[in-house]
């Protein structure tokens, strides 16, 4: 287990980061394909409606996560 220093919503100047960085460290994650899953698009939507929260351990990402708030629940805003 890695203890984080930092968690926050992300921002779109992490894009990049989480994006591509993140993934090529990724050994335990979802196995992310940019363009098909998730899309530049769908991420930085995410990111305008602060859904998407990145961990940090220093200065690096080490972790990404999108929150939702699934089936169960469609109408929490």
């Amino acid at each position: 287990m890695i203890k984080l220093d930092q968690v926050r919503v992300a921002q779109l100047a992490d894009l990049q980061e989480v994006v591509c960085t993140h993934q090529s460290l990724d050994q335990f994650g979802a196995d992310w394909t940019l363009g098909d899953y998730p899309s530049v698009e769908g991420l930085r939507d995410y990111i305008l409606y602060s859904t998407l929260v990145i961990g940090f351990k220093g200065e690096k990402v080490v972790a990404a996560g999108v929150l939702t708030t699934g089936v169960k629940y469609p109408d929490v805003d």
